[in-house]
């Protein structure tokens, strides 16, 4: 009798195994694109998870973003294998150093030399990076905003062309300092610029800044290649960071051999970046006509591309009843070797879509950083978001279902991309992890 019950008892316990497994059988081969295929908790048999629902996404190009009040600017170009040729330029003041500026009675210019403190670099850090600087013709404004698509006048004729190689760790041997200084790129500009500011020692125009910044409107820097043109062969080339901020960052006037004039470039100097992207011959270029490659998507810094993020069968989890979200993470996955040559982003944002089309902050962005999440998991290559409250508002339509925008953090200041995962990679997908009680 006893062993009768024991193998009884063995034989329901098989059954019941194989009864779960074919259950899990049935649901996944039957299940339709975006059906729900919940898998139990064992804990209690009211709180499902779920990680199926199917997740759309799409690349859109981004806006223009404002870059006058970036703590960076960003200098150089390089050719990205994956994104194609991406570049900055920099727009610039220089101010007065006090008022009433008087270099003396016979005093002789020695040199005028544009300095910037690096902060950094993306790419190749011996890439030779060819620059042109020119004189602004149009007056830069603290009451304007600034974009990264503007352009403003300047004289055609360069006030020199240079080329360096952003040597961000290595100290400068500056003869009149008389030894070393910290990291920074020197641009000597030449008498003939220099003997026009010099000049005008103990006139009107270098009287104030407002007379100054009229009389000499500033600086713009650019590349001697435009990605439409560039030279460059796939995974060449750098694009330098520098804190325009420091008291390295300035246009010197060297004079009477032991003499020298700081006129500054800081916080109060307006100064802006100005991006620009060549996607031509790449799979950006065919997602943003709306074919390419459907395993992967990308995020780029500088206004270039953001991934849009839609889940168009998420009422799926209501349709046999209401649910309470007691846990959803969305996590990305960068899209393996990607990264090798060319770091990803630190950190993304996920900002959902109104009805306008205008990007709005999640309601779970305002829980704090360190429950939103969005850094990037170095070790797994993940970026983690929780979104519970969002997706509850999707649920029950307390917020329009426009899709989300996944993008970069940092767009003004760095020069970092990322290829992630889609729902349709079969090696690491983008995931929507949902934890959820019914009711």
């Amino acid at each position: 009798m006893k062993i009768s019950q024991a193998l009884f008892m063995r034989k329901v316990t098989l059954l019941s195994a194989l009864f779960f497994l074919s259950i899990a059988l049935f649901f996944n081969s039957c299940k339709k694109d975006g059906e729900l295929v919940p898998e139990f908790d064992s804990g209690n048999a009211n709180i499902m998870k779920t990680d199926t629902l199917t997740i759309v996404t799409s690349l859109a190009k981004e806006d223009s973003i404002r870059t006058d009040v970036s703590i960076y600017n960003l200098l150089g170009i390089y050719n990205d294998p994956v994104f194609g040729a991406t570049a900055s330029s920099f727009y610039t003041q220089a101010t007065l150093n006090g008022l009433n500026v008087d270099f003396g009675v016979g005093a002789v210019l020695d040199s005028a030399v544009l300095t910037f403190a690096y902060n950094g670099v993306y790419g190749d850090t011996n890439a030779a990076i060819s620059i042109n600087v020119y004189e602004l013709t149009e007056q830069m404004s603290t009451s304007n905003s600034y974009y990264s698509n503007q352009k403003l006048a300047y004289d055609v004729t360069p006030i020199t062309t240079t080329t360096f190689s952003p040597k961000v760790a290595d100290s400068v041997f500056v003869a009149f300092e008389g030894g070393n200084v910290a990291p920074h790129l020197r641009i000597n500009l030449g008498n003939t610029f220099g003997n026009k500011i010099f000049a005008e020692s103990g006139t009107s125009n270098l009287a104030n800044n407002t007379n100054f910044t009229q009389f000499f409107k500033g600086f713009y820097l650019t590349t001697t290649d435009s990605v439409q043109n560039t030279t460059l062969s796939p995974g060449q080339g750098a694009i330098a960071y520098f804190n325009t901020n420091s008291s390295l960052s300035t246009l010197t006037l060297y004079y009477n051999d032991t003499s020298k004039y700081n006129f500054l470039i800081n916080s109060e100097s307006v100064k802006y970046n100005r991006f620009d992207h060549n996607y031509t011959g790449t799979d950006v270029e065919a997602q943003l006509l709306g074919g390419g490659d459907s395993t992967v998507s990308y995020i780029q810094t500088m206004a270039g591309v953001k991934t849009k993020i839609e889940v168009p069968y998420i009422k799926e989890l209501i349709k046999d009843g209401e649910v309470v979200i007691n846990k959803a993470e969305l996590v990305v996955t960068i899209e393996s070797g990607t990264d090798a040559t060319y770091p990803t982003i630190p950190t993304l944002t996920l900002v959902s879509i109104d009805n306008n089309g205008q990007s709005v902050f999640l309601p779970d962005f305002f829980e704090g950083l360190d429950f939103f999440g969005g850094s990037l998991n170095s070790t797994e290559k993940t970026y983690t978001f929780n979104i519970p409250r969002h997706l509850h508002s999707m649920i029950y339509n307390t917020t329009s279902n426009n899709g989300m925008y996944l993008v970069a953090t940092g767009q003004s200041i760095s020069a970092n991309r990322s290829v992630i995962t889609t729902n349709k990679n079969q090696i690491a997908k983008l995931k929507l992890n949902i934890t959820y009680t019914k009711l």
